[in-house]
Formats: structure tokens, C-alpha cells, sequence
């Protein structure tokens, strides 16, 4: 038998649950960071709301009667 260590900190993902960070590695749980009473600092375009990290933005929409006329279906 041999002993091995291998660098898997690429492939580590993160979930926020209950005030903690739940660490992932292949879908499987591999440890915690207690994260309940401390603050997070998000870059903008994004906030967190309890357990909850959001995308926010503004859409703009164009009213358009009919899209992609260069395929040829449009009336």
C-alpha cells in the first residue's frame, strides 16, 4: 500500500447552508466553513440574502413585431 496526496483544490465547490459554506469535491460533502455572523463582500451585480446569493441586473427589452426576418419566414 501506498500513501498518496493529490491537489484536488481546483475542483472544489461551495454551498451556502444554514451559515455555513459546505465544501464539495465529486458531489460529495468533504467539510464545512462557518460563515454564520461574519460578512460577505460580493462584487456588484450580485448580493446575498440569509442563505442566498442573487444575480441582479436590469433587462431592457425592445418591442419587436417579428425577429430573425434573414431566415425568411417573417410576413
Amino acid at each position: 500500500m501506498s500513501d498518496y496526496r493529490v491537489n484536488i483544490t481546483r475542483k472544489i465547490t461551495g454551498k451556502l447552508e444554514d451559515g455555513k459554506l459546505i465544501l464539495y469535491h465529486n458531489h460529495q460533502p468533504i467539510g464545512e466553513l462557518l460563515v454564520q455572523g461574519q460578512s460577505i463582500t460580493l462584487y456588484d451585480g450580485f448580493e446575498a440574502d440569509e442563505s442566498r446569493v442573487y444575480a441582479v441586473g436590469t433587462y431592457s427589452f425592445e418591442e419587436k413585431y417579428a425577429g430573425d426576418c434573414d431566415m425568411g419566414w417573417c410576413p
